[in-house]
């Protein structure tokens, strides 16, 4: 989550809009938010996962030990 291949198909590249997702996970969880609260917050705002799916604790929980 948070980048895709480039046209070369070897080197990544950002995905603006989920790199703002995932901002907005990083801000959530320095504020003492649960992973299952994280997720919680993302579908209320009905924020698109990789796979148009519903966010689940275990999906935040892996965007964060990725970013932190």
């Amino acid at each position: 989550y948070g980048m895709a291949l480039s046209g070369d198909g070897v080197s990544l590249v950002e995905k603006a809009e989920e790199q703002q997702v995932i901002r907005s996970i990083l801000r959530y969880h320095s504020k003492g938010m649960s992973n299952n609260a994280i997720a919680g917050r993302l579908n209320e705002r009905q924020v698109a996962t990789k796979n148009n799916g519903l966010w689940r604790n275990h999906t935040v929980k892996s965007i964060l030990d990725r970013a932190l």
